[in-house]
């Protein structure tokens, strides 16, 4: 989650509990780097990614 900027922006707002679903698969093509030349060809990858991001309660002031 770190390395996206939702996730960035989530871990600086206290969210530090990350629940994360993907659903279905399909084959992607990649393509191919246009500065380097390399080729990332066809890969399976979710075909949908679900995040809920929640913050402990002791952080958003509510009772458990």
């Amino acid at each position: 989650m770190r390395s996206i900027s939702m996730g960035k922006h989530r871990i600086d707002l206290g969210y530090s509990e990350f629940k994360i679903k993907k659903t279905g698969f399909e084959d992607a093509d990649l393509g191919t780097d246009e500065k380097t030349g390399k080729v990332y060809g066809v890969r399976r990858v979710p075909k949908g990614i679900d995040v809920v991001a929640t913050r402990p309660a002791a952080q958003t002031g509510e009772q458990k």
